[in-house]
């Protein structure tokens, strides 16, 4: 019952709480790139990265809806 919740929300804060931190540093890989872009010193697997951090990104904030969704934030 009642320890069960607790435990669960203790994992569901902690794993809230890593998809926050993931989440920036990923948009400070991404800001980075995007530099890195700028400056006229990208390759396609630049371009390529970007993609894929980004869908990271998006993926964090989805996890990070939802758990905002479960405490009703």
């Amino acid at each position: 019952g009642y320890r069960v919740g607790m435990m669960f929300a203790e994992i569901s804060v902690s794993r809230y709480k890593e998809a926050k931190e993931l989440k920036t540093s990923l948009e400070l890989r991404k800001i980075f790139l995007e530099n890195l872009r700028a400056s006229g010193k990208e390759d396609p697997a630049t371009q390529k990265e970007i993609d894929i951090i980004q869908s990271r990104i998006d993926r964090c904030a989805e996890q990070i809806r939802k758990a905002e969704e479960e405490v009703g934030l």
